[in-house]
């Protein structure tokens, strides 16, 4: 039975889309399929692990029936990507077996019924809904999902905040060791609210914005139930659902310092590309990963060593206030990571002693800002 018809681009477009929601670990299986899906007149593939959801069109594909289908998302996958950019893909039923047909390949995958396949049950009632530019949403997750923890038993650091308040909305993410805030006002008038987003969620959203959708493409936020146990979002016809972590996010307020007694004004670029040459003596075996920064007479020396007594240094100019000489150590990867995810030329450090943690921010944007903890020798 002719199942669908359709171009490989827009197939892999669509299934690219959901495929990184599979769980290819569970043990049940129907979690490692897609659903391919006609309904209403038109075709769409699902995916979902139980806890995130994702549905992508089809575009330009009708259905004039309902009828659908799971296949193993990974097998699909590489069965398109293998085919030649533009080819005419068939799928055809033959009872358990999907049978797919392009020019002169063929293939015949494993099925399962769709009946099998279990979505995540909506909450009905919203709690709060707005809306970004996709542009404005990738960049606040770009400044805050590198300082997000993996693992950890504190269940909030494996997450990122979402707080509306006051009509501003703050994404923060913390490790425990580093935190990274970024804000927006928004345009909505919608009461406080505020949930954690899973790493997963968080990772495979930042897919969906970069891979869908112009960058002025609007990209709504809904915040579903009265005890916020759930978002959606919505972007160019792709919709994504996902269960939000049942925690509370600690008041990031009181870890932001506040530093008056010294500055420290870097060419962003600058400094990455020198950390980036004094990386190479350092240990990636070593979880402090230390950069001595050390700061005299307006330069600055930056230098690092390994357990084989090998070193780097690299020194450069530094706009400095504040009272030297002083010496300062940091994990080489919280700074990489900081000054590969935000934009801007000029950084700023502010700090009050070698002891205590910095403050980084980027000089004419009042709406991002990182503290950072010392490494202790």
């Amino acid at each position: 039975m002719d199942f669908l018809s359709a171009d490989r681009n827009k197939l892999l477009t669509s299934l690219s889309l959901v495929s990184g929601i599979v769980d290819r670990k569970h043990t049940d299986e129907i979690y490692a399929n897609v659903l391919l899906e006609k309904s209403a007149g038109q075709v769409r593939m699902v995916a979902t692990d139980a806890e995130i959801q994702m549905t992508a069109p089809m575009d330009g594909l009708t259905a004039e029936k309902d009828e659908a289908i799971t296949v193993n998302a990974r097998i699909l996958q590489d069965v398109l990507k293998v085919l030649p950019a533009g080819a005419q893909v068939n799928f055809i039923l033959d009872g358990e077996k999907l049978n797919i047909k392009s020019g002169k390949s063929r293939y015949t995958l494993q099925t399962l019924p769709a009946e099998e396949f279990t979505r995540i049950k909506e909450t009905d009632d919203e709690s709060a809904s707005f809306s970004l530019n996709k542009s404005e949403l990738k960049k606040l997750f770009a400044h805050t999902q590198y300082a997000m923890g993996a693992n950890e038993p504190r269940l909030f650091l494996n997450g990122t905040l979402m707080k509306i308040d006051n009509k501003t909305l703050a994404v923060a993410a913390t490790d425990g060791h580093r935190l990274a805030l970024a804000t927006k006002a928004l345009n909505d008038n919608i009461d406080d609210k505020e949930i954690v987003l899973p790493r997963k969620t968080v990772l495979e959203l930042n897919r969906l914005i970069a891979n869908t959708g112009a960058e002025d493409a609007p990209i709504k936020i809904t915040i579903l139930g009265s005890n916020k146990k759930q978002v959606r979002f919505e972007l160019n016809g792709v919709e994504m659902i996902s269960k939000v972590l049942d925690v509370t996010y600690p008041d990031y307020n009181p870890i932001i310092p506040k530093p008056e007694k010294n500055k420290a004004i870097f060419s962003r670029t600058a400094l990455l590309a020198a950390l980036q040459r004094v990386a190479v003596v350092v240990s990636m075996e070593n979880s402090t990963r230390a950069i001595h920064f050390s700061f005299d007479n307006g330069k600055v020396m930056i230098s690092a060593n390994n357990q084989k007594n090998e070193d780097a240094q690299e020194e450069m100019e530094v706009e400095f206030t504040g009272e030297t000489p002083v010496e300062l150590v940091y994990n080489l990867q919280y700074l990489t990571d900081l000054l590969n995810n935000v934009e801007g030329e000029r950084v700023v450090l502010g700090f009050d002693d070698e002891k205590t943690t910095a403050l980084i921010t980027v000089e004419g944007n009042d709406q991002f800002k990182y503290a950072v903890m010392p490494v202790r020798l």
